[in-house]
C-alpha cells in the first residue's frame, strides 16, 4: 500500500494554481475594469454605470465581460474624450496641430522615400527649405498663441 503525502497534495492545490485562479477571477477583472473606465471622461455616467454593473455579472463570466467592456471603453470612451477635447480647442490651435502633424508625416514620408530610392540633392535642398519654412511658421504661430493665452490670464 502506497503512502500518500498530504502535504504535497495540499501544496499542489493551494500553491500557484490557487493564486492564479484568485487573480484571474477576483482581483484582475476589477483592476482592469477600474483602469478601463478611466478612458471615459471624468464625470461621464458610463463610468459609474460600468462599475455598478460589475457586481451583477456572475463570477465565472467576469473575465470575459471585463474584456468586452475594456474594448468598448477603449473605442467609445476615447472617442468621447477626444471629441470633447477637440471641440474645446480654439480653431487656431487646431490648425497648428493639424499642420504640425502634416509636417511630421511629410518629413517621415520623405525620409522613407529617400531610404528606398535616393533623391537628387536639388530636391533634398528644396524640400529642406520648404520644411524649414513650414516649421518656422508653425513655431511663430505657436509662440503667438502661447503669448496670447498668457496675456489673457
Amino acid at each position: 500500500m502506497d503512502v500518500v503525502n498530504l502535504d504535497a497534495v495540499t501544496g499542489a492545490v493551494t500553491g500557484w494554481p490557487l493564486v492564479a485562479v484568485v487573480l484571474s477571477y477576483a482581483v484582475c477583472p476589477y483592476a482592469v475594469l477600474w483602469l478601463a473606465v478611466r478612458l471615459w471622461p471624468r464625470g461621464h455616467p458610463r463610468r459609474a454605470e460600468l462599475l455598478a454593473e460589475y457586481a451583477s455579472v456572475d463570477w465565472w463570466m467576469r473575465p470575459l465581460w471585463v474584456g468586452d467592456v475594456a474594448i468598448r471603453c477603449l473605442l467609445d470612451g476615447l472617442s468621447v474624450r477626444f471629441r470633447r477635447r477637440w471641440t474645446t480647442v480654439d480653431p487656431q490651435r487646431r490648425f497648428l496641430w493639424r499642420m504640425s502633424v502634416a509636417a511630421a508625416l511629410v518629413g517621415a514620408g520623405f525620409v522613407t522615400l529617400d531610404l528606398f530610392n535616393p533623391v537628387p540633392w536639388v530636391l533634398k535642398a528644396a524640400f529642406a527649405a520648404s520644411f524649414a519654412c513650414e516649421v518656422a511658421g508653425l513655431l511663430i504661430l505657436g509662440w503667438r498663441l502661447r503669448r496670447r493665452s498668457a496675456s489673457e490670464r
